[in-house]
């Protein structure tokens, strides 16, 4: 195993610095732009206990790119890698790759955005760019991918996710007011067939009105429509969503949905009966010299999971940040998130999530982090044994190599 995670951080090591020969241009001509290049490299021993006791090896590299331009931004982040186990259960065994892409476009007042995020995980995410605890990336939430997928929580099961996601924003009156639109599409498939393959298309249009500097509103008309591989089960969400936000003094912003949605039935399925929920998302950040908290809260109704065919959902978390020295630095997250099937009798999980990181930098290139996760779930025993029914916990120790970024003149 040792040899294997030799040869694969070596290759990353090789893969890495070709990028940064072919990325770096020549310095011709005035620079119209400065881009930025960064990346990083991870080898990390865990041990996990629950199941039986494992012990793993991840082996993972990330890089993020920017292209600094004001009118046709780009920017890119991309994490991956392979953990190898010996012993005990098949958590998170396997290949975890996650690349997310943001392409704008910008006019003299109008912005025209597309997003893309895709993933390819042996776990749902709970920590982390990747998703997946143990592989020396720092503590924080996972790539947002609009409306909340993988609210169960699962083992040894991979899964192919990718949202994309496109919005449009125009003032109309000065910069007070503007209207927007956007769409989306995601697909969520699971190549074991330890799942139920879903397919969503959304599509959302508002305006919103800023109040003074601090604060604006918004109200928002969103469509979504929800379907399942193999089957004629399709329904459908509609809802009408008010949104305002506000920043205070001393690094505080937040911002708070609120809205009824409706359910209804489409196709032969016709199993989920028309009804009316309310549809609710709240947001808090703080942020100082040394110290970062996020907060959000959802409740609503989603796909499903991939293992519900529709499914009401709650999800709560928090991530805090904290410089404790130049070179040290805490990290924490916790979470929760229960999902129960939108059909009578269809089950449902609770889930609970917490992680804690101390890091510390070993001269100008590398950094030791030591890490401890916990993931409990209480699950339906109608549901797949895959889906995770019990308390898993684990420890980690990671070696990371990371090279202060490259400015990229364009």
């Amino acid at each position: 195993m040792m040899k294997k995670s030799v040869a694969l951080l070596g290759l990353l090591v090789m893969v890495s610095i070709a990028a940064v020969a072919q990325v770096e241009p020549a310095a011709t001509g005035p620079a119209r732009s400065t881009g930025t290049f960064s990346y990083s490299l991870h080898d990390t021993e865990s041990v996990w206990w629950g199941f039986g006791t494992e012990e793993s090896n991840s082996t993972s590299g990330s890089l993020q790119y920017a292209n600094g331009r004001s009118r046709r931004p780009f920017s890119m982040s991309y994490s991956g890698g392979y953990t190898f186990t010996n012993g005990g259960g098949d958590y998170g065994k396997g290949y975890f790759q996650n690349l997310a892409v943001s392409q704008g476009f910008g006019g003299r007042t109008w912005r025209l955005n597309f997003n893309d995020d895709i993933s390819y995980r042996p776990q749902s995410p709970t920590v982390g760019f990747s998703g997946i605890p143990g592989t020396g990336e720092p503590i924080s939430s996972p790539p947002s991918t609009g409306t909340p997928v993988e609210t169960v929580l699962t083992q040894d099961t991979h899964t192919i996710n990718n949202s994309t996601h496109a919005t449009f924003s125009l003032p109309i009156n000065g910069w007070a007011t503007s209207v927007f639109a956007n769409g989306g599409y995601m697909i969520l498939r699971f190549p074991d067939g330890n799942g139920i393959d879903t397919t969503s298309i959304s599509a959302a249009a508002g305006a919103s009105q800023r109040i003074d500097s601090r604060t604006s509103v918004s109200g928002e008309f969103q469509e979504s429509k929800y379907s399942y591989s193999g089957t004629d089960v399709a329904f459908r969400t509609t809802a009408v969503v008010g949104t305002i936000s506000h920043t205070w003094n001393k690094g505080f912003s937040a911002n708070a949905s609120v809205g009824p949605l409706w359910i209804a039935s489409e196709g032969l399925g016709n199993t989920l009966p028309s009804s009316t929920h309310l549809s609710l998302a709240a947001n808090l950040t703080y942020h100082r010299r040394r110290d970062s908290l996020s907060i959000h809260y959802t409740y609503g109704d989603n796909e499903g999971g991939g293992y519900f065919y529709g499914a009401q959902i709650s999800t709560v978390g928090a991530t805090y940040t904290r410089t404790l020295q130049n070179k040290m630095s805490f990290s924490a997250r916790i979470g929760y998130q229960e999902t129960s099937g939108l059909q009578a009798g269809s089950g449902s999980t609770r889930g609970t999530f917490a992680s804690a990181t101390t890091s510390r930098r070993l001269g100008r290139l590398f950094s030791i982090m030591g890490s401890y996760y916990a993931t409990e779930q209480s699950a339906s025993s109608n549901l797949p044994t895959n889906v995770l029914n019990g308390l898993l916990q684990g420890v980690s120790v990671s070696i990371s190599y990371a090279p202060r970024g490259i400015h990229l003149e364009q």
